[in-house]
Formats: C-alpha cells, sequence, structure tokens
C-alpha cells in the first residue's frame, strides 16, 4: 500500500495520471511488474491497471454485471471477491443477492467503493490507483474500505491519493508533495520521527481539524 499526499495543487494527481499512462513524463519511465508501460499495448495497460475515482463508476443493471460485464466469472468467483473485500453483507441483504439491481442512490458511497474494489480484484490488476476515493467517506464506510484495501494489497500493488494524512496511515510508504515535487518518502512511522518534515506537520494540521 501506497499513499501519496499533499495538499490541493501539490502534484498529487499529476502522478498519479503519469502512472496511469494519461501523461508522458519529461524524464525518466513508469513500470509496471518490471514492463515500462509506454512499451505496452493500450489493452495490456488498461488490463494491468483499475483506477477509481472519488465517485466511483457503476453500470446499470445488477450487482453481478458490475462485477462481471463479460461475463467470465462463476458465482464462487464473485462471492471471493466480495468476501475478500468485505461487501458480503450489503451483497446479502436482499435475496436477490448478486442479481440485486443497481440505481442511483441504492447503494451508499462506502458500498459502491467496495463493488469497485471487488471488480478490481477479479480483473486480478497489478496496480489498483484511487485517486480521493475515500475523501466523502464517514468513519464507518472508512473503516470498510481500509479494510479492503488491505486485502487487495495481498495481491496487487494499491496507490492511493489523499490530501489528508488519516486516509494513509496504514499504507506501508507514503509520498509527500509539494509544489510538484516529492519532498519525503517512507513509512508513516519513519516520516513522523522527523517533526519538522511536511508529513508531521500535515498530520498535526489533520488532528487540530478533527479536534
Amino acid at each position: 500500500r501506497v499513499g501519496i499526499v499533499g495538499r490541493t495543487g501539490s502534484g498529487k494527481s499529476t502522478l498519479l495520471r503519469a502512472i496511469a499512462g494519461l501523461l508522458n513524463p519529461a524524464a525518466g519511465r513508469v513500470y509496471i511488474d518490471h514492463d515500462p508501460i509506454d512499451t505496452m499495448s493500450e489493452a495490456e495497460l488498461r488490463a494491468s491497471l483499475c483506477v477509481i475515482p472519488q465517485t466511483p463508476h457503476l453500470f446499470g443493471g445488477t450487482i453481478r454485471f458490475n462485477l462481471d460485464p463479460v461475463q467470465k466469472r462463476s458465482d464462487e468467483e464473485l462471492w471471493g471477491a466480495i468476501r475478500q473485500v468485505h461487501a458480503e453483507a450489503f451483497v446479502g441483504r436482499t435475496a436477490a443477492g448478486l442479481e440485486t439491481p443497481i440505481s442511483g442512490t441504492s447503494l451508499s458511497a462506502g458500498e459502491r467503493q467496495l463493488l469497485c474494489l471487488a471488480r478490481a480484484m477479479l480483473q486480478r490488476a497489478s496496480v489498483i490507483l484511487l485517486d480521493e476515493a475515500t475523501a466523502a467517506l464517514d468513519d464507518d464506510a472508512l473503516l470498510a474500505v481500509d479494510a479492503a484495501l488491505s486485502a487487495c494489497a495481498a495481491t496487487a500493488t494499491v496507490i492511493l491519493v489523499a490530501h489528508q494524512t488519516t486516509a494513509v496511515r496504514r499504507s506501508d510508504r507514503v509520498v509527500v508533495m509539494e509544489h510538484g515535487l516529492v519532498v519525503q518518502d517512507g513509512s508513516p512511522s519513519e516520516l513522523l520521527q522527523d517533526a519538522g518534515g511536511a508529513y508531521a506537520s500535515f498530520v498535526r494540521q489533520d488532528a487540530r481539524r478533527l479536534e
């Protein structure tokens, strides 16, 4: 799990777009599983990446269709992904289960994020990118998504962009950005040891905001 933090305009989303192949870096290369993405076909890159924005996209139709739009997975595989991201409670709350229709208001923001994470698991993406995906979640939903991210990190690299440090405190690695530059890079505990550093300053600011 990798967190990318920084205030508005620090370059977080620009870095994410470069990782996703939407921007060409002026120098250096982006690699996925040791392969430079500029040598991949668009189909190969899209199969390797899953991008989840702050407002996740769900298709019209059922939960099954949203998890497996090309209908290649068995029920066992679908429920396996659902359980991995801890989404079984809301998927199973109606008798229809996987056949439950999805409308614009039938799922909470957190539930929509969990379905997108389950879809990423089924896609077997090497990298899951989340752009401020936890920003609009309440505390309960944030805990559920955080547990799901830990499950996803067992088989993929999870990169979460956030403007609040609370969203990345369980990351293995945190990249701190300011004015388009990486100013710190390390584990949360390592970065906190630098009391005068940007990450420690962000943590203190976030703590005051929550008081």
